[in-house]
C-alpha cells in the first residue's frame, strides 16, 4: 500500500485523529495504541469501519508485529524452546491467524461516526466555523461592559428631566409676574438663567454616558455645540445600540428609530406645507 494513502481514525478515547500515512497508522495499530475495534476511513471509502475489517490494514499488522523485536528482560532466565507443533494439528499457520483473535477487543467501542462527514482533523483551525458573521462574543470570548445608559434609559431620563425643568420655568415666570416687584423678577430671570444652564449641563451629562454605551468617549459630547455634528451625536444616542463601535451594525430596534429619526422632520415639513404654515409674502391688492 502506498504511503500516499491518508488515514483518520480513532484513537483509545474515541478522539477522532489524522490524516497520517499506512505506515505510521499501522505502527500505532501494532503498538496497540490504536485497537482493532478503533474506526478508520480513508478516500474513496464509502463510510468508516473498524480496523478489524480494513483487509489492507490488519493483513498486515500481523507480519509488523511478528517482525518487531522484542526487548530482553534483563535478570530473567531466556526462556525454554518449546517443541514443535506438526501443521496438522494447527491446521493454520500463525500468518493466517485472524487479528481480531489474537488481540481481544478490551477498549469499548467507540461513538459511531458519520461517513458522510468531513474528517475533524486537529491542525483545521477553520473547522466548524459557522457560515456568518461572528459576533464579538464569539471572537473574544465574552461579553464587554460598555457602561453607560441605554437608549431606554437616555430617552426616559431626558424626558423627566426636561419637563421638571420646563415645570421650574414656568414656575419661576409666574412668581416674577405675580409679585411685581423689581426684585422678584430680577430672582425670576437669575433663576431662570441658572436652570438653563443646568439643565444644558445635564443634558450633556446624559449625552455622554450613552455615548460611552456605545462605544465611544464620553467627551464626544461636546459636539453637541457644533452645528451639523450635533446631528451626529444625536443619531448615536438614539439608535445606536450598546457595542456599536464595536460591531457597526444597527438591530431592529435602531434601525426603526433611524428611520423616525429621519422621516419625522420630512414628515413635519410637508405638514406644515399643507396646513399653509410656510408660505411666500402675501400678494399686494391692486
Amino acid at each position: 500500500m502506498s504511503d500516499s494513502d491518508q488515514w483518520h481514525y480513532t484513537d483509545k478515547t474515541g478522539k477522532q485523529s489524522g490524516p497520517i500515512p499506512t505506515r505510521e497508522l499501522l505502527a500505532l495499530i501494532a503498538a496497540k495504541e490504536v485497537p482493532m475495534s478503533a474506526m478508520a476511513w480513508k478516500d474513496g471509502m464509502p463510510q468508516w469501519k473498524p480496523v478489524s475489517q480494513i483487509e489492507e490494514l490488519h493483513t498486515q499488522v500481523a507480519p509488523q508485529v511478528a517482525n518487531t523485536p522484542q526487548p530482553p528482560t534483563s535478570g530473567a532466565a531466556a526462556p525454554t524452546p518449546q517443541a514443535p507443533q506438526a501443521a496438522s494439528t494447527l491446521g493454520t499457520t500463525a500468518s493466517s491467524v485472524s487479528p481480531t483473535q489474537a488481540s481481544p477487543q478490551t477498549s469499548p467501542e467507540p461513538a459511531a461516526v458519520d461517513p458522510y462527514e468531513t474528517p475533524n482533523t486537529p491542525h483545521n483551525p477553520f473547522h466548524d466555523v459557522p457560515d456568518r458573521p461572528l459576533s464579538y462574543d464569539e471572537i473574544h470570548g465574552y461579553t464587554p461592559d460598555y457602561g453607560g445608559i441605554g437608549r431606554l434609559a437616555y430617552f426616559l431620563l431626558n424626558f423627566l428631566f426636561g419637563a421638571g425643568f420646563v415645570f421650574a420655568f414656568m414656575s419661576l415666570g409666574l412668581f416674577g409676574a405675580v409679585a411685581g416687584t423689581e426684585g422678584a423678577a430680577a430672582m425670576s430671570y437669575l433663576g431662570i438663567f441658572g436652570l438653563y444652564g443646568a439643565y444644558i449641563l445635564i443634558t450633556l451629562i446624559l449625552a455622554g454616558k450613552r455615548l460611552k454605551n456605545t462605544g465611544c468617549s464620553a467627551w464626544l459630547a461636546l459636539l453637541s455645540f457644533i452645528p451639523l455634528a450635533n446631528i451626529w451625536v444625536s443619531i448615536r444616542c438614539i439608535c445606536a445600540p450598546p457595542g456599536y463601535s464595536d460591531t457597526k451594525k444597527l438591530d431592529t430596534a435602531g434601525i426603526i428609530l433611524f428611520c423616525l429619526f429621519v422621516l419625522a422632520p420630512i414628515l413635519l415639513f410637508v405638514v406644515a406645507l399643507a396646513m399653509g404654515a410656510i408660505a411666500g409674502p402675501p400678494t399686494p391688492a391692486n
